[in-house]
């Protein structure tokens, strides 16, 4: 199997490197830190978009790619879902 370093791996990659941004400007403390996580959370939208519009729109679609592009739609799901849990329990106590 070869890879392909295409035009929506690259994506896929760059959104790679924004997950553990992601994750840690959920876990700290620091002002804006909702606005900060919106933003970077939107930037992953759009990111995964663009890579599956450009992968369908010029026939670039890889099994790494799905591969990869999956494994981390869970992982941010993940993150959100762990997020929104603690800071529901947080507050109702």
């Amino acid at each position: 199997m070869q890879f392909k370093f295409n035009i929506p791996n690259k994506i896929t990659l760059i959104r790679v490197s924004l997950i553990p941004l992601f994750a840690v400007i959920l876990l700290i403390d620091i002002p804006y830190k909702n606005i900060l996580a919106a933003f970077i959370f939107g930037m992953l939208s759009v990111s995964d978009f663009l890579d599956g519009y450009f992968a369908r729109k010029k026939k670039q679609v890889t099994q790494l790619g799905k591969l990869i592009d999956f494994c981390f739609r869970f992982f941010g799901r993940v993150l959100c879902q762990k997020e929104q849990t603690s800071n529901s329990v947080g507050k109702a106590y």
